[in-house]
C-alpha cells in the first residue's frame, strides 16, 4: 500500500513540519483568518511540498457565507491545480441533521465556484451520531488515532478513507494520505470556476417549461414561477438516487395561494396536479426535511 506522510497546522505550530505534505488551517466561522496561512502557503509551493486549506466550521453560521469567506481568503493566497480544499467538520450544532445539511451545503457550493471536490475531516463519533449524513461522496479525511497510521476505522456514510490523522507527537498532527502523487493532485482537482450561464431572453413556448433544482438545507424555500398558462398541468419532484425528500407545496392561481400539501420525493416522482392550469403561475416549495437530498424539479 502506498502512502504519503505529512501533517496539518495552524498558528498554533511555530513552522512548517517537513513531509510530503501539509494542510494548512486557513479560516474559522465568519471573522477568522488564521494569521502565518498566506505566507506559509507561500512557502509551501517555494518548496514544491503538497498542500492543501482548511476550514473550521461553525455551523451556526450560513454555510455559503462561510464558503465564500474561505474562498476569498484562499483565492487571495493563490490556488493552483492540485491544492485541497477542506472542510474541518468537528464542532456539534443544533442538531445531527443540522450539521449535515450544513456541511453539504458548504460542500456543494465550494464545487460549485472551484470545481474541485472537498475533503471533509471528521472523527468518528461525531461521524457516527449522524452529523455527516449525504457526504459520502466527498474523500474522507478521518482523525482516528486509536488505529495504527493507514488503517482507520472508517464511519458510514463512507466506506473508504483518503486521509488519516493518526497522533499528535510534540503537539503537531501527523497524517498518512492513501494513495501517490498522482492520487493527491487529481483530488486537488484544476480548480476551473464553473461558469455561470449569461440567460438568452426568449418569448415562452410551450416546451420552455420550468426546471431545475431545490436549494438545499432544512426549511430552504424555493418559489417557482412561470407565465400563466405555460403549464398546462403539474409539476414534479425527484430526490437524487437513493435518497428521498420532504416538501411542503403550495400553487398559486387567480384565487391566491392553495392550501399546503405535503409530498414526498424519492424514485419514484411526487408530482402535484394543478386544479385551474390555465390561470396557475407558480408555486412555493419548503423543505419539510434536513435539506440533504439534491432535489429536481420539472413542470408540464
Amino acid at each position: 500500500m502506498s502512502f504519503l506522510r505529512g501533517t496539518d497546522i495552524s498558528a498554533y505550530q511555530g513552522s512548517i513540519p517537513a513531509g510530503d505534505f501539509c494542510i494548512e488551517k486557513a479560516t474559522e466561522g465568519l471573522g477568522y483568518n488564521d494569521p502565518p496561512f498566506a505566507a506559509r502557503w507561500k512557502t509551501l509551493a517555494q518548496r514544491g511540498t503538497l498542500r492543501g486549506a482548511y476550514h473550521f466550521a461553525h455551523t451556526g453560521d450560513d454555510p455559503v457565507a462561510e464558503a465564500d469567506h474561505f474562498l476569498s481568503i484562499v483565492t487571495a493566497a493563490g490556488l493552483k491545480p492540485g491544492d485541497w480544499l477542506v472542510l474541518d467538520h468537528e464542532t456539534p450544532g443544533s442538531s445531527p441533521s443540522h450539521d449535515a445539511a450544513w456541511a453539504v451545503a458548504w460542500c456543494k457550493h465550494v464545487q460549485a465556484k472551484t470545481g474541485v471536490r472537498p475533503v471533509v475531516y471528521t472523527f468518528l463519533s461525531f461521524a457516527q451520531e449522524g452529523r455527516c449524513a449525504g457526504l459520502g461522496g466527498y474523500p474522507l479525511w478521518i482523525a482516528d488515532p486509536s488505529s495504527p497510521a493507514g488503517h482507520p476505522r472508517v464511519p458510514a456514510p463512507w466506506t473508504s478513507w483518503a486521509m488519516h490523522q493518526y497522533g499528535s507527537p510534540g503537539g503537531v498532527d501527523v497524517d498518512v494520505f492513501n494513495g501517490d502523487k498522482a492520487a493527491w493532485l487529481a483530488l486537488g482537482g484544476g480548480h476551473t470556476p464553473t461558469p455561470t450561464p449569461t440567460p438568452t431572453p426568449t418569448t415562452p413556448q410551450e416546451t420552455d417549461m420550468p426546471n431545475g433544482q431545490l436549494k438545499d438545507g432544512a426549511n430552504a424555500k424555493d418559489t417557482i414561477s412561470w407565465p400563466k398558462g405555460q403549464c398546462k398541468g403539474a409539476i414534479g419532484f425527484l430526490a437524487e438516487p437513493g435518497a428521498s425528500a420532504a416538501l411542503h407545496v403550495q400553487v398559486h392561481d387567480a384565487k391566491g395561494w392553495g392550501p399546503v400539501s405535503v409530498h414526498t420525493a424519492a424514485a419514484t416522482k411526487a408530482v402535484v396536479h394543478f386544479t385551474d392550469p390555465a390561470t396557475t403561475d407558480g408555486v412555493s416549495v419548503v423543505r419539510a426535511d434536513t435539506g440533504a437530498a439534491t432535489v429536481g424539479y420539472d413542470a408540464s
